[in-house]
């Protein structure tokens, strides 16, 4: 008896390690993608459009990097909505349309903090 309440208990622990080990790397690894969505944006509201050209490649990297490992922890959906925000957000960098590329980047970042608030270990996700 003993044994199996261990091994339950060993068990119970391993999740909650694992859940909060997914939180902090979600957290870590969304930081990495909004410091360049925002260095983006702000490049956007100077009209500064060659180096919001730049910084999007290094989006685009910094979004590539950790978007397999994203994979597994989040939903497909989620995934699609912050690869169309970068998209639209591209497009609209690449002609040189500011107010889209701003409104595209504050979706950018609202979907990445959304997600990242999604797999916290918090009551209320929890049920």
């Amino acid at each position: 008896m003993t044994r199996q309440i261990f091994i339950l208990i060993l068990s119970i622990g391993a999740v909650i390690l694992g859940g909060v080990w997914e939180s902090k790397y979600l957290e870590r690894s969304c930081n990495f993608v909004l410091a360049d969505v925002e260095y983006t944006e702000n490049a956007l509201n100077n009209n500064n459009f060659e180096i919001a050209k730049s910084q999007i490649k290094e989006l685009e990297d910094s979004w590539n990097n950790v978007k397999d490992a994203w994979n597994i922890f989040v939903q497909n959906d989620l995934i699609d909505q912050i690869e169309d925000s970068l998209i639209e957000l591209k497009s609209y960098v690449n002609v040189g349309n500011k107010e889209e590329g701003i409104v595209y980047s504050q979706k950018l970042k609202a979907n990445l903090t959304d997600i990242v608030n999604r797999q916290k270990i918090r009551l209320e996700n929890v049920f």
